[in-house]
């Protein structure tokens, strides 16, 4: 599945042990923005995301959700993977609000936007920029 993704944390997947990925072609590949990917392998619907996508009409194996928070905890991301109605196993990868709230702890930031959808990025940024540009505009006044 991940192999025929062009997303980053898919190709970094691919390509952290490229000698032990599994060289199977996922048929009806499709991707969904902001959520993960979909396609069948073997004749099984597989899903591969976002917990909260992945996980949305299945029951989670509880020695992954722990898997899950444990990684959340250290500032890491999990993806999961599902075969048909079953979340079989998950991936620690980066990026998410627990991940992005960590390192801005840690460089003294203090406002984070996580967990926004692609679409949602451009706004983000707008935001911000128009935020960043009024503030160096205002003239700096000492206090009285």
């Amino acid at each position: 599945m991940e192999a025929a993704s062009e997303h980053p944390v898919s190709l970094a997947i691919v390509n952290k042990h490229p000698e032990t990925s599994p060289q199977v072609q996922a048929g009806g590949f499709r991707a969904v923005v902001g959520r993960g990917a979909v396609g069948e392998i073997d004749g099984r619907k597989v899903e591969v995301g976002k917990p909260s996508w992945v996980g949305r009409r299945r029951r989670v194996p509880a020695e992954i959700a722990y898997a899950r928070r444990s990684a959340e905890t250290r500032g890491q991301t999990m993806v999961f993977v599902a075969a048909d109605a079953h979340v079989c196993g998950a991936i620690s990868v980066g990026d998410n609000a627990i991940t992005a709230q960590a390192i801005a702890d840690q460089a003294g930031i203090d406002e984070v936007i996580a967990d926004v959808l692609p679409d949602g990025k451009v706004d983000a940024r707008r935001t911000t920029d128009a935020a960043a540009t009024a503030a160096r505009s205002e003239p700096h006044r000492p206090p009285p």
